[in-house]
Parts: C-alpha cells; sequence; structure tokens
C-alpha cells in the first residue's frame, strides 16, 4: 500500500508555512484563492466516485508509527521505551520477531510480543540472549490513524485526478516556490552547511533541487485549487469544529501541547495571518474530505 498523496501534501504544506515564517525571510503568501479559478482549472466529477473501503492494518513495507516498552522480567530496562515513527515492516530494524508481531495489527492496538534479543547483540551485549517482552502500540500506518482516512485519501486522489489544470496563479506557485527554497536553506543551516553543501550530501544540482521544488509546488497549487474550487461550488466552508480540530493537529505537528508552548517553538501565534491561513485551509480540506466520503458509493472488494 502506498502513501497517497494527499496524506503527504497537506500536512507538509501546513508545516512549511509555519517553518518558513519562524525564518522571516520570505515574503507571507496566503493561500485563500480569493478570486475566480475557473480560468485556472476545471473540476472532475465529485459526486458519485466508487471505491474500496480499505482495511488499515499492518502489512509488510508499511511504514508505522510504534510506541514500545520493553520489560526483563517484568522491568523496564535501558533504551527498552520508546515511540519511532518511521518502522519500515520487515526492514529488520527491530530484533526478529518485532516487526512481524505487528503485522495485522490496526492503530490504537496493543500487542504484547515475547521475544528474545540474538545471541550475537551487538547494540548491548549485555542483553544478547535475554527473554524480553514489549507491550507495543501501533499509533499510525502510512501517516493514517483510521481506515476512513484513507478511504478519504482514496476518493480525493480519484477526484484530483479527474480535475484539468488550465494553469497557475502566479502569486501562488512563485510564493510556494519561495517557500520550498526557504525551507532548504533553513535546513542547511541546521546542518551547519551551506545550501552547496547540503546539495552535495543529497548527491544533486542545484538545478536538478529547482526542478523538483517547481513540480512539488505545482502539485501543492494544484490540489489547492481543486479543493478552493470544489469547496466554493458546493457551499463548504469551515466551522468552529473543524477549526478547533485543524489547529490541535497543528499542535500536534509541531509536538506542542499548549499554544504558549507552540509560540516557544515557533516564534509565532496562532493569530499570526500565515497560521490562521493554515488553519483555516486545513479545516476546509476536512469538511471538503467528509462531504466526498459522504457523496461516494463504496463498493465490495474483489475476491483474491
Amino acid at each position: 500500500m502506498r502513501k497517497r498523496v494527499l496524506g503527504s501534501v497537506f500536512v507538509f504544506a501546513v508545516l512549511l508555512v509555519v517553518l518558513c515564517s519562524c525564518g522571516g525571510k520570505a515574503d507571507t503568501v496566503v493561500y485563500d484563492y480569493n478570486y475566480d479559478l475557473s480560468e485556472y482549472i476545471t473540476i472532475g466529477e465529485y459526486k458519485g466516485i466508487e471505491y474500496t473501503p480499505e482495511v488499515l492494518t499492518v502489512k509488510t513495507n508499511d511504514t508505522v508509527s510504534v510506541s514500545y516498552v520493553g520489560k526483563i522480567e517484568g522491568e523496564e530496562f535501558e533504551g527498552g521505551t520508546g515511540t519511532t515513527n518511521d518502522l519500515v515492516i520487515g526492514s529488520g530494524s527491530f530484533i526478529e520477531g518485532f516487526e512481524d508481531g505487528l503485522i495485522g495489527a490496526a492503530p490504537g492496538e496493543t500487542r504484547e510480543l515475547a521475544l528474545s534479543f540474538p545471541e550475537d547483540y551487538k547494540v548491548n551485549p549485555d542483553l544478547a540472549g535475554t527473554d524480553v517482552v514489549f507491550t507495543a502500540t501501533v499509533n499510525s500506518i502510512n501517516g493514517y490513524t483510521d481506515a476512513e482516512e484513507l478511504d478519504k485519501a482514496v476518493i480525493w486522489e480519484t477526484f484530483f485526478n479527474s480535475c484539468e489544470i488550465i494553469k497557475y496563479p502566479e502569486k501562488e506557485l512563485n510564493g510556494m516556490i519561495n517557500q520550498q527554497k526557504e525551507y532548504y536553506e533553513m535546513l542547511a543551516e541546521a546542518y551547519g552547511v551551506s545550501l552547496d553543501g547540503l546539495l552535495d550530501a543529497m548527491s544533486m544540482e542545484e538545478e536538478e533541487l529547482n526542478q523538483e521544488i517547481e513540480e512539488y509546488a505545482k502539485q501543492m497549487v494544484a490540489q489547492d485549487m481543486a479543493l478552493f474550487a470544489l469547496a466554493r461550488a458546493e457551499g463548504i466552508e469551515a466551522d468552529e469544529d473543524s477549526l478547533e480540530a485543524a489547529k490541535q493537529t497543528l499542535l500536534e505537528t509541531q509536538g506542542a501541547a499548549t499554544e504558549e508552548e507552540f509560540k516557544e517553538l515557533t516564534g509565532l501565534t496562532m493569530n499570526d495571518e500565515n497560521v490562521v491561513n493554515s488553519i483555516e485551509v486545513t479545516a476546509l480540506l476536512q469538511k471538503t474530505l467528509d462531504f466526498l466520503l459522504e457523496n461516494a458509493v463504496p463498493k465490495e472488494a474483489e475476491a483474491q
């Protein structure tokens, strides 16, 4: 199962706007598309989209977020407790049996894994051959926390692929390109290298990076336009509940429990223009996805 465009694009959009706002280099662009979009995009069919309801359980090659507590003879041990957000099932990153023990688990499911450290465990020779019990909880699978989220992503992708992009609005496209360039500059600074140094580490030429940035920016803007055009066609608007849920999503992505922590981490408040814009877009997206799901047609999965 591949992680579809929706799951990565919109979440990264929120992070990108917030991260680049912290740097304060690029001009703030408000992505509200408050003009007639018909000369830029023709939206496709969005009612009656057929989809097969997904079953969201861990499979080989999935990327899983999992929290775990390890115990030896009933006692926790150093290094045995943690959370990993990018465990690829089947990669052999954990001791034998850990990853296989998660196969079939759904988000929120907890499993007890009775395992043994390998006899030649070089990471910590003191644990070699020792029996251990891990209590492991799956948090998300490929970025999704429930099957309905995945259904919505499938339906969105079908809708988006039916849209026709006529051209790209200059303000938003250039704004997204500039924000992404600033993101890479900030990334280089965080690693203590120049942009050229970062490109060398990525085995990439600047021209290649610029090309990738432009393609990604076009994808971002195209999805934005599809979202706003559909929402306007059906009179979909964010409400108080969706705005609050979007705000909580933003806090979580920044690792903040409160607005005060968010300000400490980012230097921004929930009233800053770009933060308000990110929250509004996320809330509108969720309302639009709800609409698409309500108007979609589930079908039975084909027999294997």
